[in-house]
């Protein structure tokens, strides 16, 4: 059988995708989300109800020169850092289109927290988390959200010390809000 240029290109294609994916899938943050192929234009719904956020499907490209050369004599080094790079440009991307879209959702669902400048402390992750709905397992404990920070914002808040008050108030918050998941959970109808 003939290998022709396009069935070369279409299986370069290919590979450089599952490679990128590979990479991708390292990501603490990107690894999480699935990954799938889009056969529509969009846009895609992502908030529903009275005030639908429709957003549209943006073309997330990444791109890097590899010479010929490398490629006609299997050079290994330069194909893996030209794969590696390929995979880090998009990564980064994909990460900018994921904070604008999840901005965009937060802001139309209510969820958007602005600290208006004040320093990351304990009070204030507290405010945004009463302002979310929490689910429970079926113990009862918090399944808490997931919060994306940059390192130096773990760091500084690995240093946050809780006051009493601070414990108590996010005590009573996680019992409010366990009381008010069970009592949804247990008036919810199958229709």
């Amino acid at each position: 059988m003939r290998l022709d240029i396009l069935d070369y290109d279409n299986a370069m294609n290919d590979f450089i995708g599952i490679v990128i994916r590979g990479f991708i899938g390292f990501n603490p943050l990107l690894g999480q989300i699935e990954h799938s192929n889009s056969v529509h234009a969009g846009p895609i719904r992502n908030v529903q109800g009275e005030n639908p956020l429709d957003q549209k499907l943006n073309s997330i490209e990444a791109s890097y020169v590899i010479n010929i050369s490398a490629i006609r004599n299997t050079d290994f080094d330069e194909i893996t850092n030209y794969l590696y790079t390929l995979a880090m440009n998009m990564q980064d991307s994909l990460t900018k289109y994921f904070f604008k879209s999840m901005g965009e959702i937060t802001d139309a669902t209510g969820l958007a927290f602005n600290a208006k400048g004040a320093p990351l402390s304990l009070d204030l992750i507290i405010n945004m988390l009463e302002k979310m709905s929490l689910e429970f397992d079926d113990n009862g404990e918090p399944i808490m959200p997931t919060l994306i920070v940059p390192p130096t914002t773990i760091e500084h808040m690995r240093k946050l010390e809780e006051t009493s008050d601070q414990k108590k108030r996010f005590n009573e918050m996680i019992t409010k809000k366990r009381e008010e998941y069970f009592a949804n959970k247990r008036t919810r109808r199958l229709s």
